[in-house]
C-alpha cells in the first residue's frame, strides 16, 4: 500500500496514492500500467509548450550572453485546452504559485469513479531567473544611479555635519552637552519632547537642501526605469517528478493520483484508505477508464 502523509492545514492526513503497492493482484497491475501511461503521456502532450529557446540576456555588468528559456503563455494554453477536453471532472482552474525563484502552474482534477473519490494534480514545477534585455539603457541607467549615488553622499555629508553641529547646540542650551552616550540615550528614551525636537531640527535642515531631496526622486525613477528593462526566463527539464520531488523543490513536469473510498454516497465524504485486496475487476476497469479519459484529454490538448 502506498500511503504517504500530507501536511493540509496544519493536520496530518493518509494519503493513498498511485500506483498501488499491491502488484500481486492483477487487478491492481492493470491501474499502475495506465497509471504510467498517463504519466508518460503528460510529459509528452506538454512537452513542446516547455521546448526551451535560446535568447539573448544582459547581465548586471552589462555583458551580452545566452540562455534558455520557455513560453509561460504556451503553457497556460495548454491547460486551458486540457480543461476543455477533460469534460466530466471537477477542475481547480489554472493556478499559479512562487517561492523566490521556486514556481508552480498545475491544475487539480477531481471525479467520482464508481465507489472511489480520485484526485489528479498535473503541473510543471521551475525556476524564474531574472536578467536584464539587451538594451543600451540599461548601462546608462546604471551609470545615471552611479552618479546621482556620489552626489547624494556629498549632499548627505554636508547635511550630516550641519545637522550634528545644530543637536550639539540645542543639547548645550538645555545643560545636556556633557552626557555620556549611554545617558543621552536614557534622556531621549523618557523625554518624548526632547527627541521630537532634535528629530524636527535634523529634517529641517535635510529640507533646507532641495537637491538631495531631487536625487533622491531622480534615484526611484531610475529605479523604476531598470525594473522595467529586467525580464524573467523560466526553465524547467522535460521530467516526470512525483509528489515527493515536487515537495523537495525539484524542478520538472509534476504529476500524482491521489484514490479514497467513498464513504457516504450522500455527503460525498471519503475515506483515505483503499483496500486494494477488495479491488476487483469492476472496480479497475472504472479506474482504467478514467485514468484514460484524462489520456485521450492529454492527446487532445
Amino acid at each position: 500500500m502506498n500511503y504517504k502523509y500530507l501536511q493540509r492545514n496544519k493536520t496530518l492526513e493518509l494519503v493513498m496514492r498511485l500506483p498501488f503497492k499491491d502488484t500481486n493482484n492483477r487487478n491492481i497491475q492493470e491501474v499502475n500500467s495506465i497509471f504510467y501511461r498517463v504519466g508518460e503521456c503528460f510529459i509528452r502532450s506538454i512537452s513542446p509548450s516547455i521546448s526551451m529557446r535560446e535568447v539573448n540576456v544582459m547581465l548586471a555588468d552589462g555583458s551580452v550572453t545566452q540562455s534558455h528559456t520557455f513560453d509561460i503563455g504556451s503553457v497556460s494554453k495548454f491547460y486551458e485546452h486540457l480543461i476543455q477536453s477533460l469534460s466530466g471532472w471537477q477542475n481547480s482552474g489554472i493556478s499559479r504559485s512562487q517561492i523566490e525563484d521556486l514556481n508552480r502552474i498545475y491544475c487539480e482534477f477531481r471525479k467520482t469513479v464508481g465507489k472511489y473519490d480520485v484526485k489528479g494534480y498535473f503541473g510543471i514545477q521551475f525556476h524564474a531567473l531574472p536578467y536584464y534585455q539587451v538594451n543600451r539603457n540599461v548601462l546608462d541607467i546604471q551609470r545615471n544611479l552611479r552618479r546621482l549615488e556620489d552626489e547624494g553622499i556629498q549632499y548627505y555629508s554636508q547635511i550630516s555635519q550641519q545637522a550634528n553641529n545644530e543637536i550639539k547646540e540645542e543639547l548645550s542650551s538645555r545643560g545636556l552637552s556633557n552626557l555620556s552616550e549611554d545617558e543621552l540615550f536614557k534622556n531621549l528614551l523618557e523625554n518624548e519632547g526632547l527627541y521630537g525636537d532634535l528629530v524636527k531640527k535634523a529634517e529641517s535642515i535635510e529640507s533646507g537642501f532641495p537637491q538631495y531631496l531631487d536625487i533622491d526622486y531622480q534615484k526611484k525613477l531610475l529605479f523604476k526605469e531598470l525594473e522595467d528593462l529586467v525580464v524573467e526566463l523560466y526553465q524547467v527539464p522535460s521530467v516526470l517528478i512525483d509528489y515527493n520531488k515536487l515537495m523537495q523543490g525539484e524542478a520538472g513536469v509534476a504529476m500524482y493520483v491521489d484514490v479514497g473510498t467513498i464513504k457516504n454516497e450522500k455527503t460525498r465524504a471519503s475515506d483515505p484508505f483503499v483496500n486494494t485486496k477488495r479491488l476487483t475487476a469492476v472496480h479497475s476497469e472504472q479506474l482504467v477508464s478514467a485514468l484514460l479519459e484524462v489520456q485521450d484529454a492529454m492527446n487532445r490538448a
